[in-house]
């Protein structure tokens, strides 16, 4: 039987390391946040930053991209997240979103832009 990704990140760990995407008790101020980033709020954008940047690259570090492609990846990421905000799904919590589009970025399947 094929594992998930899900399952694989669950068993590597993946739980301890702030991108639990199950978490809804962070879920409204998630949402929160991204509204003001929507409205061009920098402090909250920075919030955000400083709870999924860290979080990111050692998720990022544990499915084997190099250290050296991660930190570009996620600064182009974040950068799409900023122009993207106003329209981001709200439904679905920001740190699996970035993640997402972190290893699209990485792989080299959508260009960072794919997040608007």
């Amino acid at each position: 039987m094929m594992r998930s990704n899900r399952d694989r990140i669950r068993s590597s760990g993946g739980g301890d390391d702030g991108m639990d995407v199950n978490d809804d008790r962070l879920a409204s101020g998630e949402r929160e946040l991204v509204a003001a980033v929507a409205r061009g709020d920098q402090q909250a954008f920075a919030e955000l930053f400083d709870r999924h940047a860290a979080p990111a690259q050692r998720m990022l570090l544990r499915l084997g991209f190099a250290e050296t492609t991660i930190g570009p990846a996620l600064h182009e990421v974040f950068l799409a997240f900023w122009r993207a905000a106003p329209r981001m799904n709200p439904a679905v919590p920001i740190g699996a979103q970035l993640l997402a589009f972190a290893v699209l970025q990485l792989r080299g399947g959508a260009p960072a832009d794919a997040a608007a």
